[in-house]
């Protein structure tokens, strides 16, 4: 879909992920999570593995579209060897795109 193309390319760009895991090798071909879609508005989360040059991941991004326009990712993070949540997406860069989305 193209929500789960947008998530895979927002992660295998994404430099926080990369300083741990090193860079994206590859994807886990087993993708779960939902797509709600209502008139030209939509929410989506996936859920992904992500294989590393150093390590696997387990990651969630969640992503929006607003009338037609591209999905747009505005939240993600993975859990770290710790079991920890690392957020991908700084809390006031998310704000800001909502609000863009929104106008």
């Amino acid at each position: 879909s193209e929500a789960g193309e947008t998530a895979k390319t927002f992660l295998s760009k994404n430099e926080k992920l990369k300083q741990d895991i090193g860079e994206v090798k590859d994807f886990g071909s087993f993708v779960t999570g939902n797509v709600n879609i209502q008139n030209n508005n939509g929410n989506a989360t996936i859920n992904i593995k992500v294989y590393g040059e150093r390590k696997t991941v387990n990651a969630s991004v969640d992503l929006v579209y607003r009338s037609g326009q591209p999905w747009r990712v505005v939240a993600a993070s993975y859990q770290n060897e710790a079991g920890e949540t690392v957020q991908l997406l700084d809390p006031y860069q998310t704000r800001n795109r909502l609000l863009k989305i929104a106008a």
